[in-house]
Parts: structure tokens; C-alpha cells; sequence
């Protein structure tokens, strides 16, 4: 992947007169590899969405556009579906995201497997929801050889919008303990359900989960567990964790947009014609 993602990136800058990154972390990491190449562009920000899946009737009135006209949006009552509802018969902590390994799905089955083995401890099931991917050998067969953890853990594959915005609403909290990430839209997404996170402090992440999620090291278990362990364990933090995000301004797509088209007005603006080229593809 990286022999293939490299070359192609080294050589944007013939088609290509400033990037825009998703996050700070990612536009740091790309101003640092331009530089190493002498390439001289510029790399601007443009954040993600803190947002939900869908929007409900609520969010009529700050979607209206300044004449009053209602904006074209989606929102959305869905019925919980059958293998949901099955799922909500025990508490259960939320994972999203494409099952692979730079995921961390591995280190994350482990700490569950860790966390079963504690005496005492009210622990809720952990569902995977994602699209199988690449390196999940040693997953799989962990979970093949445990009977999925003797059930501690679940997969819900290729789950659709409306079962993963089901899964969402009935989860204690989420876990997003990937080894990097541009952004982190499931960390976002929590967030706008009311739900806190363990979350890894790496890359992009602290960006999304500011001081209201539980942060981990994803390179050691002992971390994921500990991190995991305080939000099933103790109630009241989960609780104080929950209290800041109900408090916070979460970033919508709407803000995306806008600054999205006012970097891009400003660079038009500020770039002559002579300096866009036209890429060619072969």
C-alpha cells in the first residue's frame, strides 16, 4: 500500500497548488513529507464533523436558511433492527470501524479477554460493527478457537446506517484505539450520540475526543485496559465524561462546508490562472 500511496503523493504537487488536510495531525505529517521532497506548497485545515448519522425533527430550526426555507437534509426515524435488538439484551461497548489491523482489532479483542478474566467486574459485552478488511488472521482466529470469547465479544458486519445509528444510542461507550487515524469519524460520531470514548492518543484523535473521552496508549494493552476498565468500573466519571460533551459546541457538517468553500474562494483569489495546471491521466 505505501509503495503504491507514496509515489502518487510525491509527485500531486504537478497537478495540485495547496492541499487541505482533515485534521491538524494529518496536515502536519503531509507538511512534513512535502518537505522532505522540497515541495512547496501549502497545507491548509479543514477539520471534520462531530456529527451524527442522521439528524432528527429537533434540528429542524438550525438547518432553515435565512429566509426560512428548510434546508435539504435527512432526517431520519428508523426501527431498531432484528440483530440490534438481540444485541441489547446485555450492556455492550461500541467499536466502528473496518475490521483490520491498523484498527488495533487484535490488541482491543486481547484487553477484552484480559477484562473477562477480572473477578468481580460487571463487564459488558464488546460488538465490533465494520466491514471485514485485510490482516485479521490472528483476530479471526482468536475468535474462532474462544467461541468469540465465550460470546464476550460480537460482529455485526457491513452494518447499515440505521443499525449502527442504533447501536450507537444503546451503547455504554465507544472504543477507538486505532495505531493512527486521519481524523476519526466514529469518534465524532459518538460524541454526538452522548457517548464517551477510550480512545487513543495518537495522531488525529485528541483532536476529535478534546476532554471528553478516556485516552489510551494503543501499544499496550495494559493501557486499553485500564482505560476501559475506569468507564465500566466507575459510573460517575462516565457520567462527568457525558456532562462535558452535552456542554460542548460539536463541530457539524454544516461548518465543514462553509470553511471548505471560503479556503477554497481564498486560494482562487489568491492564485493566478498561470499557476493551475490541469493533471493528466494515464
Amino acid at each position: 500500500m505505501i509503495a503504491i500511496f507514496e509515489p502518487w503523493l510525491k509527485a500531486s504537487h504537478r497537478y495540485t497548488s495547496a492541499y487541505l488536510a482533515n485534521s491538524q495531525s494529518t496536515g502536519d505529517d503531509l507538511s512534513a513529507f512535502l518537505s522532505k521532497y522540497e515541495i512547496d506548497r501549502s497545507v491548509g485545515v479543514i477539520s471534520l464533523a462531530q456529527a451524527p448519522l442522521f439528524r432528527d425533527d429537533e434540528d429542524e430550526a438550525a438547518t432553515r436558511k435565512a429566509d426560512g426555507a428548510p434546508q435539504s437534509v435527512e432526517r431520519v426515524s428508523m426501527p431498531t433492527p432484528q440483530r440490534i435488538r438481540v444485541l441489547q439484551t446485555h450492556p455492550y461497548v461500541l467499536c466502528v470501524g473496518t475490521l483490520e489491523a491498523r484498527k488495533n482489532i487484535w490488541k482491543i479483542a486481547q484487553s477484552w479477554q484480559r477484562l473477562a478474566n477480572i473477578d468481580g467486574l460487571s463487564l459488558p459485552r464488546l460488538v465490533f460493527a465494520g466491514q471485514p478488511g485485510w490482516m485479521i488472521r490472528d483476530f479471526e482466529r482468536m475468535m474462532d478457537a474462544t467461541g468469540y470469547l465465550s460470546g464476550w465479544i460480537e460482529t455485526v458486519e457491513r452494518a447499515s446506517d440505521a443499525e449502527l445509528d442504533a447501536l450507537y444510542k444503546n451503547c455504554l461507550f465507544t472504543i477507538k484505539a486505532s495505531y493512527y487515524e486521519g481524523w476519526g469519524l466514529p469518534i465524532g460520531e459518538s460524541l454526538a450520540y452522548g457517548k464517551t470514548a477510550v480512545v487513543s492518543q495518537t495522531s488525529s484523535m485528541p483532536e476529535v475526543g478534546g476532554n471528553m473521552v478516556e485516552y489510551c496508549d494503543p501499544n499496550s494493552i495494559d493501557s486499553i485496559v485500564a482505560a476501559c476498565r475506569k468507564l465500566i468500573d466507575d459510573p460517575g466519571h462516565r457520567k462527568t465524561l457525558e456532562a462535558r460533551i452535552s456542554a460542548a459546541s460539536l463541530r457539524q457538517w454544516g461548518s465543514v462546508a462553509d470553511d471548505l468553500l471560503a479556503a477554497l474562494d481564498a486560494h482562487v483569489a489568491e492564485t493566478p490562472r498561470s499557476d493551475m495546471q490541469t493533471p493528466v491521466l494515464s
